[in-house]
């Protein structure tokens, strides 16, 4: 189940979160939850066969969600997470990316998120600024 989001509307700032493309949402503990219909689509994003996909992708384990399986490194990335050494972040399935991902930190987000999110960092100093603070 993902936690309710903490993003607060009732500010009177028109600020907008824009994502920085900073990766850490795609990096550390935690998964990323997918459903059959997300998988069939990046495996035909990916063009490889759907089985294929499952087997080489995610993980499943009975009476649990299936979910994407992490890359190698120490802060546990994303198997789809791309990054170059002073450029941004992206995503080798943006097009197609799941929900789960596309709906941060709209429909959900953590509660320390602030603290890793560059995107939600400049959001909350543009509201505090906005707001006179």
């Amino acid at each position: 189940m993902r936690p309710e989001c903490e993003c607060d509307e009732s500010s009177s700032s028109d600020a907008q979160f824009v994502c920085l493309r900073c990766g850490s949402c795609c990096t550390g503990e935690g998964f990323v939850s997918v459903s059959a219909a997300e998988c069939r689509r990046i495996a035909d994003f990916l063009g490889v066969p759907y089985g294929r996909f499952l087997d080489e992708y995610t993980h499943y384990r009975k009476g649990l969600d299936r979910w994407l399986i992490d890359a190698e490194g120490n802060d546990i990335p994303c198997i789809f997470l791309r990054r170059t050494k002073n450029g941004p972040a992206t995503c080798a399935i943006e097009e197609v990316k799941p929900d789960q991902c596309r709906d941060f930190p709209a429909l959900w987000t953590r509660s320390d998120a602030s603290d890793w999110c560059e995107g939600l960092k400049a959001l909350a100093a543009e509201r505090e600024t906005s707001d006179g603070g």
